[in-house]
């Protein structure tokens, strides 16, 4: 039995061209900066190349580490992933504990509050009811 040496991850799966995948990680950026210190990693799994993930984590702001699935999308077949964004939260065990495919401000909120026990931290809201964001939008 192997035990990981950081904390819990969340995995972000997504295509730069993707509109709602634009949507989602500014309240990814969001989770990252409000638990990343309390040791929630965040990473960005691209299935564009290096240019394309720069440009677009430089445009939306994301300080967390991006990831390239590379030619065949191993990793993205890996978790299943069918459709972008796809959001995973994994646990220190290794298991999946949430998935998110597309957009929900509920699912969203309800991950964070996840991430943030996981962690030890005070629960967080990264969608506020107010903002502008739709509630919910397929991948």
């Amino acid at each position: 039995q192997s035990a990981c040496t950081f904390g819990p991850v969340l995995l972000a799966f997504f295509k730069v061209g993707c509109p709602t995948c634009q949507l989602v990680f500014p309240y990814i950026e969001k989770l990252h900066r409000a638990l990343g210190e309390a040791g929630l990693t965040v990473l960005g799994v691209s299935q564009d190349d290096a240019e394309a993930t720069v440009a677009f984590a430089t445009e939306k702001g994301c300080t967390f580490r991006m990831l390239l699935d590379g030619e065949g999308y191993p990793a993205s077949k890996a978790y299943g992933v069918a459709h972008v964004p796809s959001l995973f939260l994994i646990g220190k065990d290794g298991q999946v504990w949430e998935t998110i495919v597309g957009w929900s401000k509920d699912a969203m909120n309800s991950m964070a509050g996840t991430a943030a026990g996981m962690v030890g931290a005070k629960p967080v809201v990264v969608c506020a009811a107010e903002d502008a964001a739709p509630p919910w939008k397929p991948g």
